[in-house]
């Protein structure tokens, strides 16, 4: 396979609080995962990097450690660091289906329920799912896991005139779509908002990230066949380790089945 072009556009920056190890270990991390290095390839050599970049030989040193210690390369004294098989994505095919993609997250995941309670939810959510103030509601809260490391938390909320009667040891076995699905709930439409956050305390310590680290949120508000709001749910993942997919059927020029950008 060529080697890619050099990424000449991808200037380290030199400020406080900008290590450069770490930003010379972003942009291999993206041309690795991107498919620029494949598997098998032989990444430039510390002299190229150290020329190419900028930096000193501790920096690439250091950079391509962090690689080797997240699976991604393989270093072989004397021959250079090459890509591992297994550390290019394989990216499935999108789904317009909402239950198939979430059955696939469950059939891949693996997960533990933290938290299970009657509590009255934020007035936002109360109003989004057209709860009366003061009244409870069911409260959800759990982390998937991928392969042993934490993928996602999730966040849910569900109106108690669904009828629905969870225990931890049901929602530990029976993913939730399954669960409302059993109870003869048909679901009609889901609008769903992704926007970025920085991890907080609670976030970073269940997710296994470093305080402040770039995370997705996605929050999903579902509807039944008929129009009537039966969850809120909010979804934070961490972009290294999972990926949004979208695919909308385009029924007219103004693409709004695909979604539309939210300023302000």
């Amino acid at each position: 396979m060529p080697e890619p072009s050099p990424p000449s556009a991808q200037k380290l920056l030199r400020a406080r609080g900008t290590a450069l190890h770490h930003q010379l270990f972003l942009a291999l991390r993206t041309r690795i995962l991107d498919g620029s290095y494949g598997a098998g390839d032989m990444l430039p050599t510390e002299d190229e990097l150290c020329s190419r970049f900028g930096v000193s030989r501790i920096t690439v040193r250091r950079a391509l450690y962090d690689l080797e210690a997240q699976g991604l390369v393989e270093r072989r004294q004397g021959r250079g660091t090459f890509v591992l098989a297994n550390s290019v994505l394989t990216r499935p095919a999108a789904t317009v289906d909402l239950i198939d993609s979430l059955r696939r997250t469950a059939d891949v995941t693996k997960v533990t329920v933290l938290q299970l309670e009657q509590q009255e939810p934020p007035a936002a959510i109360a109003e989004l799912l057209g709860i009366a103030p003061q009244v409870a509601a069911t409260h959800a809260i759990r982390v998937r896991r991928f392969s042993g490391t934490p993928v996602m938390v999730t966040d849910a909320w569900l109106p108690n005139s669904l009828g629905l009667r969870l225990t931890r040891t049901v929602l530990q076995k029976t993913p939730l779509h399954k669960l409302l699905m059993q109870h003869g709930v048909k679901v009609g439409r889901a609008v769903q908002e992704v926007t970025a956050i920085a991890a907080d305390a609670a976030h970073a310590d269940l997710l296994q990230v470093g305080l402040g680290v770039p995370l997705l949120k996605l929050t999903r508000l579902l509807y039944d066949a008929k129009a009537k709001p039966i969850q809120h749910m909010t979804v934070v993942i961490v972009p290294e380790r999972s990926r949004l997919l979208m695919d909308a059927p385009i029924a007219d020029a103004s693409m709004s089945s695909a979604g539309y950008i939210v300023h302000g």
